[in-house]
């Protein structure tokens, strides 16, 4: 489910131009029935006709009702990794996520002096968006060392296309030096400090184990945005039965599947972040080749270069997707 459309121009983030054409034929599809504002609340059990999927949605104005489907694909995505510490649940604390849509989305900024604290790339984006929008950021405080243009070569291999989204991360980290901002190294949030709401955020040194190695300081700021990574979002997965693995790397418990990305519930396969956090080129492939592997179960036939198209650097694009007769392989 997702909210409701709007007209405006799309811009995507450098590494992605495909995703403006893929929103697009998304929204233009006539084929595609799409339920705005509708939240999947479970899937019920039917004991009468097992073949059929039926799943529980609700609006905050329509109510509840039940759809019915053959097939079932979860790709809800995954949400800011919650960190515990004195304060966290202070008014004023909130995700680098939260703090992304809220800017881009609901064109709402904070009010006030702002500190961002964390370990993931993220928090590079939402700082920039923020001194962008005229927000006063005091401080950016990075749990890891600031990347070497040598440690941003090694790691060339573990995000393949995206050189742009490197060098755009260079280019934050300078605008944001340029402006004034604080970027400091090896520093975490130890507490959160205020009354009714974040008055004051208490910041330490640390060492490469993140274990406090200085006397905490204090920042003066009304808001903390958290950006320490993400979760897959397996809530609907795990209340249908779907069996779960945990992989540290790939983001904690994340869906089992096999190469169809069908899990080990019969008819229901997912996509995304549920199969480990990984991206958003990882997502449109998984979503891709999970697609072509429900039409094969459905006994489509799906040609070799459907899968080919599918744009994919994925593990398991090679593999045959069959139901009895119906299959397809890549060529070597």
């Amino acid at each position: 489910m997702a909210p409701s459309p709007c007209s405006r121009s799309l811009h995507p983030t450098a590494g992605y131009d495909w995703a403006t054409d893929l929103i697009r034929r998304f929204e233009t599809d006539p084929r595609l029935r799409t339920e705005y504002g509708w939240s999947a609340i479970g899937v019920l059990n039917d004991d009468a006709t097992p073949d059929v999927l039926r799943v529980a949605i609700n609006h905050p104005e329509h109510g509840t009702r039940v759809i019915g489907a053959r097939r079932l694909l979860i790709a809800i995505g995954a949400y800011d990794l919650p960190i515990a510490f004195p304060g966290w649940a202070l008014p004023g604390v909130l995700t680098a996520g939260a703090a992304q849509t809220l800017v881009k989305a609901q064109k709402v900024a904070p009010v006030g002096d702002v500190v961002l604290a964390g370990a993931h790339p993220l928090l590079m984006l939402v700082a920039d968006l923020l001194v962008r929008d005229g927000v006063p950021v005091r401080e950016v405080a990075f749990a890891q060392s600031i990347p070497t243009p040598v440690d941003l070569l090694n790691a060339l291999g573990a995000v393949p296309g995206h050189l742009r989204m490197l060098a755009e991360t260079g280019a934050i980290l300078a605008r944001l030096v340029r402006k004034g901002v604080r970027v400091s190294p090896r520093t975490v949030v130890t507490a959160a400090h205020g009354t009714e709401r974040v008055s004051r955020i208490e910041l330490a040194r640390v060492d490469r184990r993140w274990k406090v190695t200085g006397t905490p300081r204090e920042v003066a700021a009304s808001h903390l945005v958290l950006g320490y990574g993400f979760s897959a979002s397996t809530e609907l997965a795990r209340q249908i039965g779907c069996d779960l693995v945990f992989d540290s790397p790939r983001g904690g418990w994340v869906v089992a599947h096999d190469e169809r990305l069908q899990t080990s519930v019969p008819g229901v396969f997912v996509a995304g972040e549920l199969t480990g956090v990984a991206g958003a080129d990882q997502s449109r492939a998984e979503g891709a080749l999970a697609g072509l592997g429900i039409a094969a179960d459905l006994g489509r036939a799906v040609p070799p270069h459907a899968v080919r198209r599918s744009g994919t650097r994925h593990p398991h694009r090679d593999t045959i997707l069959h139901r009895g007769a119906t299959h397809v392989r890549t060529d070597p």
